[in-house]
């Protein structure tokens, strides 16, 4: 039976693949397909590039996924975790793993572009084991650092304190 990081690293690869194998390819390939059997079906997706965007569902996080594969030049992000990403057991059947890493929102995108640049996150992942054992994504969250550390806020929307 696989474990948590197993699943954690099988989804980051999948992702880093994402939906086409070069730029010239216009249609979803497999590899957002083969993130969708590590998900749970009620997960839960906060965006990296919008930190007011949550998505709600499998059904939801595939529909996104595979509309990135869309276009002349597909979307193709590119997530990196350290090898330090911290494993906490929350119980007998669930974990997070987080840690710090980097997020580049377009690897085809222009070079020097924001979108092409790469940007240190902060990153969450909670896993839980489903009935017959195997370990689902159940939650993904994700906020861009600042240069001082602290939590980029990318759209300067986040609700006041006040």
């Amino acid at each position: 039976m696989a474990e948590p990081m197993d699943t954690f690293n099988n989804a980051v690869g999948h992702f880093n693949k994402g939906a086409a194998a070069n730029p010239d390819q216009t249609v979803a390939g497999p590899h957002w397909d083969a993130i969708e059997s590590s998900l749970d079906i009620n997960i839960i997706v906060k965006k990296v590039d919008d930190p007011t965007q949550v998505l709600t569902t499998k059904s939801t996080v595939m529909n996104y996924l595979r509309g990135m594969g869309g276009g002349a030049r597909p979307d193709k992000p590119k997530f990196t975790a350290q090898p330090t990403s911290t494993v906490t057991n929350l119980g007998a059947k669930s974990v997070t793993i987080s840690g710090i890493g980097t997020y580049i929102d377009n690897t085809y995108a222009a070079a020097g572009s924001a979108a092409a640049t790469p940007n240190n996150f902060a990153y969450c992942f909670i896993l839980s084991q489903d009935g017959s054992g195997k370990w689902l994504i159940l939650s993904v969250w994700g906020a861009l650092l600042a240069s001082d550390g602290s939590i980029e806020d990318t759209n300067a929307t986040y609700p006041s304190a006040t």
